[in-house]
């Protein structure tokens, strides 16, 4: 599911439209066990988006996590593969084109706020930027800060990931544009995750460190990762701020409701697995 996060990641910064080079492979530096390679002859950004979010779908409904491979059509014809499997850089070596978020620079630190002992912790707190091969999507994209605050009600892990992939989606027409409010719905497995963003009106535009779609999409990604540290998967109210200053340039809500309908079935899609 991290691999899945990391191409979807890579892939919100570019033009849609855009030819990628076949076969790209993705790894997530933190979590490298798995690969997730895009293939076509060629495709396109867009379409590599849709599969993605329709592998992962299927995955997590079905609950099955193994060597896959997905195959997306245009109209008849076949258009772009997706295939998830063990990866080369967890044995020791790295295929070419694989694309592993630069490990040679590392993320802001994370701080977890606690509670009292034993008890589960409160909020998180940890910089955020665009890895060195995504496009940054501002001047002041480095110089990010999120401060997260943990609320009771609980969100399946496997519905908070499909939630954070279509987020994902849903945010990268969005990437280089200013932001203002913007609103998503995600229809995971037995929810829909709503999140609302919104430029803090309470500073002055001409003060403002200009915040972005792309900023978003940096913190989105990133959230996965944190989540897994301390095994929270709540609801959450979020504060985007600027390191420098720490004033608050943003917030995020991530609110849960129930799905209409209940529980979504795979789709139809053509895997095999091996």
């Amino acid at each position: 599911m991290m691999a899945c996060v990391r191409a979807m990641h890579a892939l919100a910064g570019l033009d849609p439209a855009r030819l990628l080079r076949s076969p790209t492979t993705f790894i997530h530096p933190r979590y490298p066990q798995v690969s997730v390679t895009i293939d076509g002859t060629p495709t396109v950004v867009r379409w590599a988006r849709f599969l993605l979010v329709s592998a992962i779908r299927d995955m997590l409904t079905r609950n099955r996590f193994e060597k896959s491979r997905f195959l997306g059509y245009w109209e008849v014809d076949p258009v772009v593969t997706v295939i998830f499997e063990r990866s080369n850089l967890h044995s020791g070596t790295q295929g070419k084109d694989a694309s592993t978020d630069n490990l040679q620079r590392p993320q802001g630190g994370t701080t977890v706020v606690a509670n009292a002992a034993g008890s589960a912790p409160s909020g998180v707190s940890f910089d955020f930027g665009p890895p060195s091969d995504n496009p940054a999507p501002s001047s002041n994209s480095d110089e990010l800060h999120a401060d997260i605050q943990y609320l009771p009600k609980t969100i399946s892990q496997h519905n908070m990931f499909l939630a954070i992939t279509w987020l994902l989606l849903a945010i990268a027409p969005h990437y280089y544009e200013p932001l203002e409010a913007l609103a998503c719905n995600a229809n995971a497995l037995t929810v829909v995750v709503k999140t609302i963003w919104n430029r803090a009106t309470s500073v002055p535009v001409s003060e403002q460190t200009t915040l972005v779609g792309g900023d978003l999409i940096n913190l989105v990604a990133r959230l996965p990762e944190e989540l897994l540290r301390v095994d929270m998967w709540r609801e959450m109210n979020i504060a985007i701020t600027e390191k420098a200053s720490g004033v608050v340039l943003g917030r995020g809500v991530v609110r849960v409701r129930p799905l209409p309908g209940g529980f979504v079935s795979p789709l139809s899609t053509n895997v095999s697995t091996s």
